[in-house]
């Protein structure tokens, strides 16, 4: 919690403004841990995005924001104004077989879906199609699977990946240093990228390295649901998915390839992708509902006529990942999620009511975003839908 509140000060320099200093001084140790104790308190069940625990969570956040003087920043359907910004979310079922069969050259080679540890391979499904299909297709390594023109990069140069699954590395080149995750190294740009080049599934090879936590952090929730935000008209996989780093030698293995090798490749701007002669086909039938959630948002109005209608905008998500299989050797299933992101939002209510305290010249806005952990859905949601 130290290490916490000394973050937060550094953004306030002891030379900086007499409302910095003001504003620094409300930000104290004890409100942190208060909000963080709350909101990953086993009562909020991991604040699922459709679940008790996530209802008691927003009600948490407004309430916060309303008791300290904020005002609300979002707007009702009626016009009025609200603490909550409707984000309508669908989950994705899908009914997973056991396997995945992979043929090759020299055989066939079978690939573990599913929970566990010992599983190779997690499947979620992309497109909003009652049954996604994949029908004795091949396989390309097509590297990070980023296309970056400004940084003179294109993994899927001189191929055609239509209709086939692609699959690709984790994280991205240090475009920006060492260690630096961009949007290329996310999931989710990887996933997006493979449909608008037609490919019909992808596969990313995990390491805890490049994830930044171990495989079973996968597994535990490989269910087949996903959540989603309503479809756009838009390419889709059919599938998007996950490899150990053991199964995506093997699969590479079956094709004549070489993974270090092949990685080394990867490194380069003169990488082309390496079509491989393994071949698959899967089918799963997909059920769709429809659920609502919420971001949260309130505002501290500037004080200075000429620079009020500038916004300073602080976000975070509040939602976690819920209940799950108990990890071994516990009965405990909620994954509380303290520091990611209760610990965020805790910072921000604080960052909050110092603002009240010390009045802004500049308008300052509070989002508080929901269904990060299904791809930064209530962040997109709010940046296609401004308040």
């Amino acid at each position: 919690m130290p290490i916490l509140l000394l973050a937060l000060f550094a953004a306030a320099p002891a030379h900086g403004s007499a409302t910095e200093r003001t504003a620094a001084a409300h930000i104290t140790a004890a409100e942190i841990s208060g909000h963080i104790r709350f909101l990953a308190d086993d009562l909020l069940e991991g604040r699922k995005p459709g679940t008790h625990g996530a209802d008691l969570a927003v009600k948490y956040i407004a309430a916060e924001m309303e008791s300290m003087g904020l005002s609300p920043g979002a707007t009702a359907q009626d016009g009025s104004p609200s603490w909550f910004q409707p984000v309508p979310l669908v989950e994705l079922h899908g009914r997973l077989p056991r396997e995945m069969v992979f043929r090759g050259p020299s055989g066939d080679l079978s690939l573990s879906i599913g929970q566990g540890v010992k599983s190779d391979l997690r499947i979620d499904p992309d497109a909003h199609v009652a049954v996604a299909s994949v029908r004795d297709t091949g396989l390309v390594f097509a590297g990070y699977g980023i296309v970056a023109p400004e940084y003179g990069w294109d993994d899927y140069k001189n191929v055609d990946v239509r209709g086939k699954i692609v699959v690709l590395m984790n994280f991205n080149p240090p475009f920006a240093g060492p260690g630096v995750r961009l949007w290329y190294g996310r999931w989710d740009y990887k996933y997006l990228t493979a449909a608008a080049h037609g490919a019909a599934g992808a596969l990313i090879i995990h390491t805890t390295a490049s994830a930044g936590y171990p495989w079973q952090v996968l597994s535990a929730s490989a269910d087949g649901v996903r959540i989603d935000l309503p479809p756009k008209d838009e390419p889709r996989l059919q599938f998007q998915g996950w490899v150990t780093e053991d199964g995506a030698r093997k699969l590479l293995r079956l094709g004549g390839q070489d993974l270090d090798a092949l990685r080394t490749q990867a490194e380069s701007k003169s990488f082309r992708p390496v079509a491989m002669p393994v071949r698959t086909s899967l089918e799963m039938p997909i059920e769709r509902s429809t659920t609502m959630s919420a971001n949260v948002v309130g505002k501290v109005q500037g004080t200075d006529p000429k620079l009020r209608d500038e916004v300073v905008m602080y976000t975070a998500h509040w939602d976690h990942l819920g209940r799950r299989d108990p990890a071994p050797g516990t009965n405990d299933g909620i994954y509380n999620g303290a520091l990611d992101n209760a610990s965020g939002c805790a910072s921000i209510l604080a960052i909050a009511r110092a603002a009240t305290e010390a009045a802004p010249r500049r308008s300052m806005l509070f989002v508080f975003v929901t269904a990060e952990e299904q791809g930064l859905l209530g962040s997109r949601w709010f940046a296609q839908h401004p308040t």
